[in-house]
């Protein structure tokens, strides 16, 4: 589940995209984002995280911490199924938008939205994107990173990167 699952805007490794209707303005949605960052990193959702180790259950706690934040920002009750894939849907409607891309550990955290076909802009090389964070805390892209390895090598080192999620 984690990123892959509808809760963090995916549907496996593409964006998720649900059909709805139902309109959240942007400054609401912003801080509809911001309360959910809050509730997921508390202290009593992570000990409801940590009950089981079932991917359901993870699922299921995250859904209601989401409809809890729907309907802390005025969502009635009729409304929470169609704004639930409205707040889902957010990753893919503001994917361009760096200020709502940092509001949740979801995408504030995941590399593998810049690999998504739509993220790319034309010109643009995906070797300047991946951010990594050295040891004493310096950021350097992953190509630039690689390249420094290579110098004065006669054959060229492999790269291979094994990544997990923290979520």
């Amino acid at each position: 589940m984690g990123m892959l699952h509808s809760s963090s805007g995916k549907n496996f490794y593409d964006l998720y995209k649900a059909p709805t209707t139902y309109q959240i303005p942007r400054e609401v949605m912003k801080r509809i984002l911001i309360r959910e960052d809050e509730l997921r990193t508390s202290a009593e959702i992570q000990s409801r995280y940590s009950e089981k180790d079932d991917l359901a259950h993870f699922r299921d706690v995250t859904k209601d911490l989401q409809l809890q934040t729907l309907k802390e920002h005025g969502v009635s009750e009729k409304d929470l199924k169609e704004a639930l894939k409205t707040l889902n849907n957010a990753r893919s409607d503001y994917l361009r938008d760096p200020e709502m891309n940092q509001l949740t550990v979801y995408q504030r955290l995941d590399f593998s939205t810049y690999s998504h076909r739509d993220y790319q802009r034309e010109g643009e090389l995906l070797k300047s994107i991946i951010e990594l964070n050295t040891l004493d805390l310096k950021k350097i892209n992953l190509y630039d990173y690689y390249t420094q390895l290579q110098i004065g090598r006669e054959k060229p080192l492999p790269l291979v990167v094994i990544a997990g999620s923290i979520s």
